[in-house]
Parts: C-alpha cells; structure tokens; sequence
C-alpha cells in the first residue's frame, strides 16, 4: 500500500484570501439581496427553537437530514443565546453557524487541490482550485445551506480511496453518509479499488475491502445505535421521508406536471406522516432501478481501477447518473457538482478544455440563479422552468459522457 501520497493544500494565500471573503460575506451581506432571503438558516434556527421547549431533534421530532448537522445546528443555537442581546435575534446563530460550516467550505477546496495535483500535477492544481474559489454558487451555498459540509465528506472520501487509505475511506463514508446520504456513492469505486483482482470472487473480500467495510459498518452502527435506542420511530422516519417525497424541479417532475418546489411534511412530531403532495406519472422506485442497472454495466466494465483518473471519472459518472435518476433536485446541490465539472472536462475533452469546463460551469451557475429566481418572480410562466430543468439536465448528461470517456481513455493509455 502507497504511504508516499500526502493532502496538499493551495497556496496560504489563496486560503486566506477566500476565508476573508467568507467572513465578509457572512458579517455584511445577506444571501437573496433585494429579491428575498434565499437562506435556509433561518430554518435551521427555527427548528432548534424546540430545544426551547424541551424537545431535541430524534428524540421528539424527526429531520430530513440525519442527525450530525441538526444536533450541530442545536449546540449552536445554544451557544447563541449565551451571546449579548443583537440587533436582530437571528445574528448569532446565523454567525455562529457560518463559522462552523466555514472549515468544511475551506476543505473542500483544499481537498479540490489535492485530488486535482493526483490526477493531473501542481498546475492543473492550482488552476483547479483558482477556478472554484472565483464562483460564485459555493459561496452563495455556503451562505445559506449546510450543503458544503456534505460536499466536504464525498471529496474526503475520494481523496482517501485514491490515497489508498481503506480504513479512513470506510470511516469517512459512513459519517458522511449521515450528514447527507449522497456522501456514500464514493462507495462504488472503492470496493473496485481495493478488490483483489487476481484472486477471483475472493479478491472482493480482500484484506483492504474488509478494513473499508468493517470501518463504514462500525462508524453507521456508532452513529444509528443511539437513535435507535432512544426513538427508533423518529430516527427512521428521516429516511422514509427521503424515499416517499414526490418529485420536484426535475425532468420527473415536469412528466408529472408539478412545477413546484420541494417540499416537506411540517409534521415533526409524527413519525410517519404523508410526504407525496403530488401523483408520479414514473414511479421513482423504477427510475432509479433502471439507473442502478445501468450503472451496474458501467461498473462492470473493464477499467483499469488503479488508475487515479479512472476513479475521478468513475466518481463524476456515478453522481451524474444519481442526480440524473433523482426525483429531487435543489439549487444548492449544484455544489455536488462543480468539483466534477472542473477535475473531469480539462482531461475529458478534446477542444479547449479549460475553457470547455469554464463554459459549463458559468452556465450551471447562471441556470442555478435563474432557478432561485423562478420561485419569486416567475411562478405565472412554467415553461421558464421547464427550460432550466431541461438544459440543466442536459449538462449533467453531458457531464456523465466525458466522465464515462474519461475514465476509457485512461484504460487505454495505461494499456499502451
């Protein structure tokens, strides 16, 4: 096993450079402007208000998300009412969880570098993470939703699973995978990995695939167990409310003929309350079926798995065909998504390829605005949602096409 691969970090000074402009967003500027406040943490205090009452999120009432951002969003909400009295009663929470969110949105940026310098040398490095510290959805992101924390999770696990670190990778998916779900896909790389190709159906329980599954099962159980104990109900209906939400701002959607956006059941304090606010023309059990079957001919195919541009491919195509496959999608998971747009269309494609992943990058970004703007101003005009839905799909397709050739043409060249 390689003990040679170090996490590299940019240069100090675009760091500080991007932390300081995070601080002064975070003290001076309010995400939605003149608009509305696009923000949802606002939400998020408004939920730990019932800590107020006595009540604590798993305990009394159910959240989308798993517990350690809503029990992270709680102590900080505790820790604000310590603060002195405030202009506004939302201003220490929303600081105070800024700053706790902030370490995560740096990560992900030191972690862009690291992988990007892996794959393709410090050049392509630095452009890298230049180009991602310039946009604007990752601040905006930040600003608003805890998306980055998530984010962070998946680039750590990839990170790891190129360093050939199974432990640390299986530990990393499981925690990730309870922040927000998504940040286990990185899963189905790993275990081709560290598979032991020359040992037959035995290479799949080799000793490395053993250490990322005995560190992702304990790390699950630490973080389910207590739940469990304590009000299986609730700890549960996080995830039923995951799969029984219709779908929104999707191609799905459109099928379905909802123009809406996502929404959640209010009742918290019921375990299983009804989350479909609309019938499916597709159901989504079948669509995504038919995408892990597609997914698992990829998967299947003979790849070279150690190389690392492989796995970057393979890592942007699975997303790409999860996001694809979702009944759901939100403006702010296109943060899932701009990492991949930059490591993968520089070494994917054939003509200007800085540029190429530029151009998809600004146009993702100006799609993402237009959609938060729908919601506010242009609710009476549906086909301007169906355009964004239909083209932004059309860049995530385009996406998993170059990461699918991506991950061929390192095949060959490592053949040759």
């Amino acid at each position: 096993m390689s003990t040679r691969i170090r996490l590299t970090r940019p240069p100090w000074t675009l760091l500080a450079l991007v932390a300081a402009f995070r601080l002064g967003t975070l003290l001076l500027l309010r995400p939605g402007g003149y608009v509305y406040d696009f923000s949802d943490y606002g939400w998020y205090r408004e939920m730990a208000q019932f800590t107020n009452e006595g009540f604590s999120p798993f305990l009394h009432y159910w959240m989308e998300y798993p517990p350690p951002f809503p029990w992270l969003n709680v102590l900080v909400y505790r820790l604000s009412l310590w603060m002195p009295p405030a202009f506004d009663a939302r201003v220490w929470h929303h600081w105070l969880l800024g700053l706790s969110l902030l370490p995560f949105d740096i990560g992900i940026l030191v972690l862009l570098h690291a992988i990007a310098r892996l794959v393709d040398g410090r050049g392509f490095a630095l452009w890298v993470a230049a180009v991602y510290a310039l946009l604007f959805v990752p601040l905006y992101t930040w600003a608003g939703w805890f998306d980055s924390m998530a984010v962070f999770m998946l680039l750590l696990a990839v990170w790891l699973i190129l360093a050939e670190r199974p432990a640390w990778a299986g530990l990393t998916l499981g925690i990730g995978f309870f922040v927000k779900v998504s940040p286990i896909l990185p899963i189905v790389v790993a275990v081709q990995r560290f598979r032991a190709p020359d040992a037959g159906w035995r290479g799949w329980f080799s000793r490395d695939n053993l250490r990322l599954g005995a560190t992702l099962l304990g790390s699950m159980a630490a973080l389910s167990l207590p739940w469990l104990w304590r009000n299986p109900e609730m700890f549960l209906a996080t995830f039923r409310s995951l799969t029984g939400r219709s779908s929104w701002e999707t191609v799905w959607a459109l099928l379905s003929g909802y123009f809406g956006y996502g929404v959640v059941s209010p009742e918290r304090f019921i375990p299983s309350p009804p989350q479909a606010i609309h019938p499916e023309r597709i159901p989504g059990l079948l669509i995504l079926t038919i995408a892990a079957l597609i997914g698992l001919w990829f998967w299947t195919r003979p790849l070279d798995w150690k190389q690392p541009r492989v796995q970057i491919g393979f890592h942007a195509l699975t997303l790409s065909v999860f996001l694809l496959a979702s009944p759901g999608w939100s403006p702010q998971f296109l943060l899932w998504v701009l990492p991949w747009v930059l490591l993968v269309l520089p070494l994917a494609s054939r003509w200007s390829p800085a540029w190429h992943a530029v151009a998809l990058t600004v146009l993702l970004s100006v799609l993402n605005v237009l959609e938060l703007l729908y919601f506010h101003l242009w609710t009476a005009y549906p086909a301007i949602l169906a355009t964004i839905i239909v083209i932004r799909t059309a860049g995530l397709a385009w996406l998993a096409w170059h990461s699918w050739r991506l991950c061929q043409h390192a095949t060959r060249s490592s053949a040759a």
